[in-house]
Formats: C-alpha cells, sequence, structure tokens
C-alpha cells in the first residue's frame, strides 16, 4: 500500500470513502496538474488556418451594398420633398388666421360674447364674495402708561414754565373774553364805568 506523506492517506481507504477523487488523483499525472490533448500544438496551426479560411470575405462584401431602394427613387426625392413643404404650408394655420376665422364668421361671435360674459360673471362673483381678513391691532398703550411715560420725561422747569405760559394765557383769554362780550352785544362803556 502506498502512502502519501502529504496527506496520510492510504489509495485503498480514499478508493472506499471517495471513489470519485480517487478517480480523478488517478487520471492526473504526478508533475503537472493540467495537460493538453496529443498532437496539439501540430495539428493548431491548420486549424487555426481552416478557421481563417471559412470566414467570408470581408473586402469584397464591404464594396457590395445589402440595401436596396426603389427604382428612379433619388430622381423623384427632389419632387417628393417639395410637394410636402408646399402640402405643410398650406395646412399651416397662422395666428391671424385664427383671429379672422372666429370674428368673420357668425356662430363663433355668439361664443365669443356668451363665454366672454360668463368670464365677467365668475370673476364677478369671485371679487365680490372674497372674504377680507380684517384684524384690529390695538398698538395704543392704555391711559395710565401714557401719563406715567410723559410725567417720567417732565421736568420741574418745565412744569413751572407751562404753568406760567398757561397763566398768561387765560388772563389774556378773560380780557378778550370780556371785550368780546361788550362788543357783540353792543354795551356801551360808557354806561359801565358810570355805574362803577
Amino acid at each position: 500500500m502506498n502512502t502519501h506523506p502529504e496527506n496520510n492517506f492510504e489509495d485503498e481507504d480514499l478508493e472506499k470513502s471517495a471513489p470519485l477523487l480517487f478517480n480523478i488523483k488517478r487520471s492526473m499525472n504526478a508533475d503537472a496538474g493540467y495537460r493538453t490533448p496529443d498532437g496539439y500544438f501540430e495539428s493548431l496551426t491548420s486549424d487555426v488556418t481552416k478557421k481563417i479560411e471559412s470566414l467570408p470575405d470581408f473586402e469584397t462584401a464591404s464594396k457590395a451594398n445589402p440595401f436596396r431602394t426603389p427604382e428612379g427613387y433619388f430622381d423623384a426625392l427632389p419632387t417628393i420633398i417639395q410637394q410636402r413643404i408646399i402640402d405643410q404650408n398650406k395646412n399651416r394655420v397662422t395666428v391671424f388666421s385664427r383671429i379672422q376665422e372666429v370674428f368673420s364668421s357668425p356662430v363663433p361671435k355668439y361664443s365669443l360674447v356668451l363665454v366672454s360674459f360668463l368670464l365677467v360673471i365668475f370673476f364677478s362673483i369671485k371679487y365680490f364674495t372674497r372674504t377680507v381678513k380684517v384684524e384690529y391691532v390695538n398698538d395704543t398703550p392704555e391711559t395710565e402708561q401714557l401719563e406715567s411715560f410723559y410725567l417720567s420725561q417732565l421736568d420741574e422747569t418745565v412744569l413751572s414754565e407751562a404753568y406760567a405760559d398757561e397763566r398768561v394765557s387765560s388772563n389774556n383769554m378773560q380780557e378778550n373774553g370780556i371785550e368780546n362780550y361788550l362788543l357783540e352785544n353792543n354795551i356801551d362803556l360808557n354806561l359801565i364805568s358810570e355805574q362803577l
């Protein structure tokens, strides 16, 4: 029995436990893992030459055009193209011609009037029934806050000057008020001075 030092299996044990592996091992050469068939390199050049010769001739095939056109196609092509352009221009409708068509025929006039009337009604309803959101903003501070703010800004000299100015203006108003009363009621000043 042969024992192999690399795996310590005997050939009989390998043949019994894994017959497939044993057959692969027996078919393989101990020196090489891959082998070429016998006479491979001797017949290689003839096999390659046969395959090249069996290919079609590309040089002659490229000269022949595989596509065909109908007889006289290129002779009639400019006429066909011009006719298509003329037909497209005839079928093309400009904006001006559309507008002219709408205003020249009587039926679209009525529909145009109806559509415009409906649009006016629609936008009128939208405008007059819109909701306007008004927010009341109370930015004015309360009276007490205003008074305290103004009082904090005042000085004694400002107060005394304001009091003096008001006193002078009230005296002038009293004098002017008495004179105005006498003049408006046609009271004679001499009568008043006699009674005093």
